[in-house]
C-alpha cells in the first residue's frame, strides 16, 4: 500500500511540479491523501470532496460528510487487522504528513 502511495505522490508531483502539502492552508485542512485521491484511484471519491467548503474537524461538514468516512485502503498498513478511526466521523487511517510549523501551501 505504501508504493501505491509513494507512486501516487510522484504522480501528483509530474502534474503539479509540486509535492502535495500536508495539508492545505486555513480554512480548508484537506490533507495530502486527500490532495492525492485521483493518483490513487480515487477519482470518484475525489469529485465528492467540495474542496470550497473548509473540512471540518467535529464531523459537522454535511458538503463532504460521505467524502470523509470513506476508508481508502492505500492509507491503511497491510499488518493492522483492526484499523481504528481516531473519530468516529472520519474514516479509518495509518498514514500522517508533517504539516510543519511554517506557512502552508496554496493548493
Amino acid at each position: 500500500m505504501q508504493k501505491q502511495i509513494g507512486l501516487a505522490m510522484h504522480n501528483y508531483e509530474g502534474t503539479h511540479n509540486m509535492l502535495p502539502s500536508a495539508r492545505t492552508i486555513s480554512p480548508h485542512h484537506w490533507s495530502s491523501l486527500a490532495q492525492i485521491l485521483p493518483f490513487l484511484e480515487g477519482g470518484s471519491l475525489y469529485n465528492l470532496v467540495n474542496s470550497a467548503t473548509p473540512s471540518s474537524r467535529n464531523g459537522n461538514d454535511m458538503a463532504n460528510r460521505t467524502a470523509v468516512q470513506v476508508l481508502i485502503s492505500a492509507s491503511l498498513c497491510p499488518i493492522d487487522s483492526s484499523p481504528h478511526r481516531v473519530d468516529p466521523a472520519f474514516g479509518p487511517t495509518n498514514d500522517v504528513a508533517n504539516a510543519g510549523n511554517g506557512p502552508m501551501a496554496a493548493t
